[in-house]
């Protein structure tokens, strides 16, 4: 049996899919119930590909420490989903943290080159 559930905002959706099970208890009985991501491709008879992670980014300089340049990072592995609250924070200089939506089937970077350019004045 299948049950959809529409999560009606993305922090409701970043907490229910992490999980790997849920426990129904109905008339005494307790049933095991999964979460899986929904798509256009959904089929209940295969294993879902998609999964939540967290990533890491060490020794990241302290200018990119801006959601918007963690996500862009973030973003060569999956879709971005948030950071941590230290990442948030700022309160940990030394690596951010990057919950992301992963493609399990998909290759992924071994390594994310920052690349800085300095602009010319004048």
């Amino acid at each position: 049996m299948h049950v959809l559930i529409r999560a009606s905002c993305l922090e409701d959706y970043m907490n229910l899919l992490p999980k790997p099970v849920f426990y129904l208890i109905h008339r005494g009985g307790s049933y095991p119930m999964r979460t899986l991501k929904w798509d256009l491709m959904f089929d209940p008879e295969e294993e879902t590909a998609t999964a939540i992670a967290w990533i890491s980014f060490p020794s990241l300089p302290p200018n990119f420490f801006v959601m918007k340049a963690v996500f862009s990072l973030a973003a060569a592995v999956g879709k971005p989903l948030q950071v941590d609250l230290a990442t948030k924070n700022k309160t940990r200089p030394s690596y951010a943290i990057v919950k992301v939506e992963v493609d399990l089937l998909r290759e992924f970077p071994k390594r994310i080159n920052v690349g800085l350019r300095k602009q010319s004045c004048c």
